[in-house]
């Protein structure tokens, strides 16, 4: 007797996680505080991506210089000691063609107005979030 496997259906759900993984990028994620950045990171890892965790704005700099797969950097403004804009500034210096997402409360005239960057109000959901990675990536 001869079996031949017929290939199950796709579902949407499957569909939808082959075409993240096929997206998938690595993140550098960057916050002080150490719970908004274990949920950034849990987000972004159930969306397929590879992610690093940053606690300051010096250890992301040190991260990037030394990983040239890091392709996304999302970061907090508001930090001690180098704010997300005073990162964004060095790190258009030293990889201009990394995207970057700025993930604040604050208003936006507070805020760097860097060509290219893009925005994400805090608190942000996991559907805002995979939004503007998407975003970032076109």
């Amino acid at each position: 007797m001869i079996f031949t496997s017929v290939p199950a259906p796709v579902t949407s759900a499957e569909s939808e996680l082959g075409s993240r993984e096929s997206n998938a990028r690595t993140i550098l994620a960057v916050d002080d505080d150490p719970i908004i950045l274990m949920n950034t990171a849990a987000l972004l890892e159930d969306l397929g991506h590879a992610v690093i965790e940053a606690g300051s704005g010096q250890e992301a700099l040190e991260f990037l210089e030394h990983r040239p797969e890091i392709d996304l950097l999302i970061t907090d403004h508001a930090m001690p000691g180098m704010t997300g804009s005073e990162l964004i500034d060095a790190v258009r210096s030293l990889r201009p063609d990394i995207s970057i997402i700025l993930a604040t409360g604050f208003a936006a005239e507070t805020i760097t107005r860097a060509p290219g960057l893009k925005r994400l109000n805090k608190p942000y959901s996991f559907a805002e979030l995979e939004a503007a990675v998407g975003r970032a990536s076109g």
